[in-house]
């Protein structure tokens, strides 16, 4: 049975071979056979297992015996070519109709055999990669179909053993194709061992030394062997070197004058060129005007040494754009030692580059920006602090360390629940732990102690500021010093508290001198008076009057006193919070920031329009209606509407990925934003004039 076996599996081999062809052409015939044969056998036995397991598809499998007959007739025919393309393209087709009408069978895994199959039938690697390339994108479609397309299995059937049963077919298909190689190769050998026998024995006949050349042709043979074997080896491991590199590197070879010899489809699709437009030119085509010449002179000093050159270099497409590679330059030599040709693989790293450019920029921007901010606040007449979420101060500002005569060193890394000068009330310190993302924002009124032991007034305003993850990173506290504002209520109360006393007293002093003279008005209308009489009741009037009169003063001098206090209130105190506006227009800066980064939640309505501002919207509801004749106000709306401008520039420009002239105008930005900050100083001092003078 087994004789018989292998002798229907020669004459299968056999079928179509010539003689006169090639012996890999015949080889390739063969391979061409066992797939056929092997893919037509098998497909029968699917049908078998399918009609005993009552699959619904029972018959899919026999789809592919046609193709594996109909080329086992073609090469018979000898029409090779039309036989080949035959079997790829009918064997392709009909495991893509079996995949797609009995699906989760496993029949896809005939892709991967196929796609091993081309290299041993097919001559030219053109074609040997381009089948190959078709084999793994449609086993890629495929699986992929499947995995998203829903399913209704059958479960009456297992699955599971269809897929490692086609898995297996796979495999064995592609073993018996490496048995067919090794059992050609081995008949050629011996058909070559054979012939080279008989000549040996003519050659002994005629020649004496016989015994020496046998020798020698032993040895020969034995070496050839063992060249063959070693030749094998590295082919099959530079063949699974080349295709891992034109899969995912760029390979180029270039001659001994820079003349481009080979380059890989991935290369040609990066540089945008066709093989014909830069095969037999000069590399230079390729090279970007980033790098100077003694760039270049290094690279061929180097590789001309027998060296091999690694490093980044910039490279330049058809269309004028460059792009970032990390090469290894490697001289090609030959038996003698001599160098033929350059071999160079690349990686692409431009998006790496990018990135590590953008985040310099960032960094130097970043830096400057905290800079600028950092000069700002110093200088700010407000105390301002920055603690981490556990109250560990960070920074303090000028103001601060004055308020309370202690030098910033003495403040950073302290916490200020240990600060015995400050005296944090427990209800600050409640509020303050209250801190969250849900609740990022507090306010709190303290009466803190000042370096000269002055009872001040702070109005604590605290943000905080949070991570990537959500996380409070730090918060920032900006104490306002109202005390002068608190004096003016405690004033006013006092005020009222006079008001009323005098209100009572005036009330009663009118109410008595007003009643006597309405009596003495009365009697003089119903009774006759004498002289005496009259001189009486004119003297009881004019001392009623002289009451009213000096009632009438004690208010006079009660309003004044009011008025001229209420002036000098007005004097120290403006209609607008200024500082709190110069608060937000900083924190604005670093949303601006944040949105350009695309972070944050700033809208592009609040970046872009200098009308929907905190401040703007004050400046154009009642600030320019009652202060717009003040000339600081004037310049103050004319820099707020070109900062919003600028902004809308750098989001168009960043739109069009024009990134490093957005950066440059981001510079302009902070130095209008440094202007603003100057004229809300002067708009602050221009508004209290004009609200006291009014």
């Amino acid at each position: 049975m087994i004789q018989f076996i292998k002798k229907f599996w020669k004459r299968g081999l056999d079928i179509g071979r010539q003689n006169q062809l090639h012996y890999l052409e015949r080889q390739r015939i063969a391979i061409l056979n066992a797939i056929s044969i092997l893919v037509g056998i098998f497909s029968i036995l699917f049908t078998i297992f399918y009609v005993v397991s009552d699959f619904a598809q029972q018959y899919m499998a026999l789809i592919v015996l046609p193709v594996s007959v109909f080329v086992i007739w073609l090469n018979s025919k000898q029409h090779y070519i039309f036989a080949k393309n035959f079997a790829f393209f009918g064997i392709l087709v009909s495991i893509t109709f079996w995949g797609f009408l009995a699906r989760n069978t496993g029949s896809h895994y005939f892709y991967i055999a196929l796609g091993c199959g081309v290299a041993s039938i097919f001559e030219k690697k053109i074609f040997i990669f381009a089948y190959m390339i078709t084999c793994t994108l449609f086993f890629t479609s495929y699986w992929y179909w499947n995995w998203t397309t829903p399913i209704q299995l059958d479960p009456s059937i297992n699955y599971d053993f269809l897929n490692f049963a086609q898995i297996f077919v796979a495999s064995a298909i592609i073993f018996f194709q490496i048995m067919v190689h090794l059992d050609i190769n081995r008949s050629i050998s011996k058909s070559y061992d054979r012939q080279l026998s008989e000549k040996n024995q003519a050659i002994f006949k005629l020649i004496d030394t016989e015994d020496k050349l046998k020798n020698s042709n032993n040895e020969l043979l034995s070496f050839n062997n063992k060249l063959d074997k070693l030749v094998k080896k590295s082919s099959e491991e530079l063949y699974s070197f080349q295709a891992a590199i034109n899969d995912n590197l760029f390979s180029i070879v270039t001659d001994l004058e820079g003349k481009i010899l080979k380059i890989n489809l991935n290369y040609l699709d990066k540089v945008g060129f066709t093989k014909q437009e830069l095969v037999g030119k000069p590399i230079v085509i390729l090279q970007s005007d980033v790098h100077s010449k003694s760039f270049y002179e290094n690279i061929n000093k180097t590789i001309y040494a027998g060296k091999v050159w690694r490093g980044e270099s910039k490279i330049k497409t058809k269309y004028g754009e460059d792009f970032w590679l990390v090469s290894s330059i490697m001289p090609i030599k030959n038996a003698s030692g001599i160098i033929k040709s350059f071999l160079t693989i690349s990686a692409d790293i431009t998006e790496k580059k990018v990135a590590q450019e953008k985040e310099k920029k960032a960094t130097i921007n970043l830096a400057q920006t905290e800079d600028k901010l950092t000069s700002i606040l110093h200088n700010l007449s407000d105390l301002i602090v920055i603690t981490d979420k556990y109250g560990n101060r960070r920074y303090v500002n000028n103001s601060f360390c004055d308020f309370f005569g202690v030098k910033s060193a003495e403040f950073i890394g302290t916490n200020y629940r240990n600060q015995d000068s400050e005296k944090i009330s427990q209800a600050y310190l409640r509020l303050f732990n209250s801190i969250s993302f849900d609740n990022p924002k507090i306010s709190f009124l303290d009466v803190i102690i000042n370096s000269k032991n002055e009872k001040r007034w702070i109005l604590w305003k605290e943000m905080a500021l949070f991570d990537k993850d959500l996380e409070i990173n730090e918060i920032f506290s900006i104490g306002h010093d109202i005390s002068d504002i608190k004096e003016i209520e405690f004033q006013n109360a006092n005020f009222i508290a006079q008001f009323e006393e005098i209100a009572f007293k005036t009330s009663h002093n009118f109410r008595g001198p007003l009643t006597s003279i309405m009596g003495l008005i009365n009697l003089l209308e119903e009774d006759d008076f004498d002289e005496n009489e009259l001189k009486k009741v004119s003297v009881y009037m004019k001392t009623s009057i002289d009451n009213l009169d000096i009632a009438s003063r004690e208010l006079a001098t009660f309003i004044e006193k009011y008025n001229t206090q209420k002036i000098d209130s007005l004097n120290n105190h403006s209609v607008y919070d200024f500082q709190e506006a110069k608060t937000k227009h900083l924190n604005w800066n670093f949303k601006i920031r944040n949105y350009l980064d695309g972070i944050g939640s700033m809208t592009k309505n609040e970046a872009i329009s200098h009308k929907h501002s905190e401040l703007g919207k004050w400046y154009f509801s009642e600030g320019k209606a009652i202060y717009g004749h003040i000339i600081s106000m004037q310049e103050f709306e004319i820099e707020q509407e070109k900062l919003h401008t600028i902004v809308q520039q750098i989001i168009d420009l960043k739109s069009n990925n024009e990134l490093v002239k957005s950066e440059l105008l981001f510079h302009e930005l902070t130095t209008i934003s440094d202007k603003v900050i100057i004229l809300l100083d002067e708009v602050e001092t221009e508004v209290r004039k004009y609200v006291v003078k009014n």
